[in-house]
């Protein structure tokens, strides 16, 4: 990541600033803090801000600096998530994530939060004889701040940093409760990755031991090959999923549903887990797809064009970009995408 120079770090520590505003720290976390802002080129002073705003013992403070908001899913599900409340903690995590956590390498069979469309992780699949697959329940609030730590220790990132990082980057879901990864912070999704990066490493290493294969979308497990050795592999896939891919004697345990076998074997079936079809051997969006993708672009371009917050709007078009095959739009509705785009852009 670099070096930099630390000999002033006193300054920050013991300076007559640092007293007034009761910013007064020891010198790793303000070597620590020195380093985060040469890497997000953010003033030392708004990230001690941010790390003193999360940082009280109760918890309390760090759960009002966050406020829920409501969302659906593609399916139409609520779903809660969380976003800063205070706009300095929100501007430190975009800098992390823009400036630090894009620098981490990415795991080839990690497709989803890190970049990659559904059936980036689904094709790989095909012409499998049988896929096992599961999703990770509430994946990011099961995610906890040692094991943040853990990951962001194992990209070698300098000493006290990952802490940093960690205390600033995650929240309680309720006062006083376990620190985890707030759902709906733009820095969770690469934490999340990076505490995956175990299971992908090893699920990749055991499927092309079987000659299967191994895909994660967001916190969506694919493995697929033989049907005899998958259902024979099956508890040690769950395990190493379960235990984000630390050894048995480990405690912070993901929890798994949705766990099916699915026959491969037809192109029909594996089309239906993309929501897509299969019209003259090819696969194309349904029309509900592509009339919902219709109606986001037509209602974000008038938001945009009122002046109001088209945070939602752009989520859903965001999750939906994950499922469209833009290759198999019509002409008119690839015209209205494109002149959204020109919106976006200025």
């Amino acid at each position: 990541m670099g070096e930099i120079d630390l000999r002033n770090v006193g300054v920050f520590m013991h300076g007559e600033q640092a007293e007034k505003t009761g910013l007064a720290i020891g010198e790793g976390k303000a070597k620590a803090i020195h380093w985060l802002a040469y890497k997000t080129r953010l003033d030392f002073y708004k990230i001690a801000n941010a790390y003193k705003l999360v940082s009280n013992y109760s918890k309390l403070d760090a759960w009002l600096a966050y406020r829920p908001i409501v969302r659906r899913d593609k399916d139409g599900k609520k779903r809660i998530c969380y976003k800063p409340n205070d706009t300095l903690l929100d501007l430190v995590q975009k800098k992390f994530n823009r400036r630090i956590f894009s620098q981490l390498p990415k795991h080839k069979n990690n497709i989803g939060f890190s970049g990659g469309k559904i059936e980036d992780a689904i094709i790989p699949h095909l012409g499998s004889e049988m896929m096992l697959s599961m999703d990770i329940k509430k994946a990011f609030h099961n995610t906890k701040k040692p094991e943040v730590i853990e990951s962001l220790k194992r990209s070698r990132l300098p000493q006290g940093v990952p802490e940093i990082i960690a205390q600033i980057c995650t929240f309680p879901v309720r006062p006083n409760s376990s620190l985890v990864i707030p759902q709906g912070a733009s820095s969770s999704p690469k934490l999340f990755d990076e505490v995956m990066r175990p299971v992908d490493e090893q699920l990749s290493e055991l499927m092309e031991r079987v000659k299967g294969k191994y895909t994660r979308y967001a916190d969506n497990i694919f493995c697929s090959g033989d049907s005899f050795i998958l259902r024979a592999k099956k508890q040690d896939i769950i395990n190493i999923v379960s235990r984000a891919g630390r050894g048995s004697s480990y405690q912070g345990y993901f929890k798994l549903h949705k766990i099916k076998f699915r026959d491969l074997s037809k192109l029909e079936y594996a089309a239906k887990m993309l929501g897509l079809n299969i019209i003259d051997g090819k696969i194309v969006n349904t029309p509900k797809t592509k009339k919902k993708f219709r109606a986001v672009i037509f209602y974000l371009k008038q938001t945009l064009v009122n002046g109001e917050d088209p945070t939602h709007l752009l989520n859903v078009l965001n999750g939906l970009k994950g499922w469209i095959r833009f290759d198999t739009l019509t002409p008119s509705i690839e015209k209205e995408y494109q002149k959204l785009l020109k919106i976006l852009e200025k």
